[in-house]
């Protein structure tokens, strides 16, 4: 998170101060609110007066509900701000050096693509807009272990090793879902390019005409294919399965586009070439 903290505060200093800011106070008012609910019904309980409790309860309350759109609304500019200013790097990364060797070398270009979040659809400004969220998590865990600790201080390391074991547990596995993702960049790019070329109407049109189908589901598509099922085998549970299933019916659908009824290739080619 130290990281994710130092790339937003380079990007916009001011507006990553406010979202810290309103991080710690949510934070801090979701056990605040426990507290002023347990105060209310203590009051309740022992026959004095509600009034206090029940204010404090109404306002933290009120204050939790309007902190949390104005969070939502400063990270989405936030993640906004991070992309474009990613985006700025890669296109400056791309334009400066002379020549255009760099632009078709596949490791430029696997790397541009991990940056951008093109494959996996999850950019770094996604991350950035979870940075009040996970401040917010870190200020409720620490206030609630001070609760903890005021009445059962034992409890506290314990309640601590589970929460390392936990996050540790999750982060290698998250880790292991972006080491595939990213050591998979190339082929998965290659496999997303020919989708394309099959998916979209008008380039699958012009691959219909030219009979270009049974070269594109032959050995190019196949290319592909390892990538995905080797995704699979990591991990099924973050649609990497559904994504060789697709992979094998996009080959399918290559294969019958080869004997789709309409123009013979050679009257096809004819009229591409007449058409403007």
């Amino acid at each position: 998170m130290i990281r994710l903290l130092s790339v937003c505060i380079a990007v916009d200093r001011r507006l990553a101060a406010w979202i810290v800011t309103l991080g710690v106070l949510q934070g801090l008012l979701l056990p605040g609110f426990m507290l002023a609910t347990g105060s209310l019904v203590g009051a309740l309980s022992s026959g004095r007066s509600p009034t206090v409790p029940l204010v404090v309860v109404g306002v933290v309350f009120t204050g939790r509900r309007l902190l949390d759109p104005v969070s939502a609304e400063l990270s989405a500019m936030l993640m906004r701000r991070v992309d474009e200013s990613l985006s700025e790097r890669v296109m400056g990364a791309m334009a400066t050096p002379p020549g255009l060797s760099h632009v078709e070398d596949p490791v430029v270009l696997n790397a541009a693509v991990q940056a951008e979040g093109a494959l996996t659809g999850a950019t770094p400004g996604g991350a950035a807009a979870y940075l009040g969220f996970f401040i917010k998590g870190r200020v409720a865990a620490a206030a609630a272990l001070l609760i903890v600790a005021s009445y059962r201080p034992l409890l506290v390391p314990l309640l601590v090793l589970a929460y390392v074991l936990a996050f540790r547990f999750t982060r290698w596995h998250w880790y292991q879902v972006a080491q595939v993702m990213h050591g998979g960049t190339e082929a998965l790019r290659r496999s997303f390019y020919l989708r394309t070329l099959a998916l979209t109407p008008t380039v699958s049109k012009e691959i219909r005409v030219f009979g270009l189908a049974g070269w594109l589901s032959g050995d190019t598509a196949a290319a592909g294919w390892p990538s995905c099922t080797t995704c699979g085998r990591h991990d099924g549970k973050v649609g990497f399965g559904s994504l060789a299933w697709r992979c094998c019916w996009l080959r399918s659908r290559l294969s019958r586009s080869a004997s789709w009824p309409g123009t013979p290739q050679g009257e096809g080619s004819a009229s591409a070439k007449q058409s403007p």
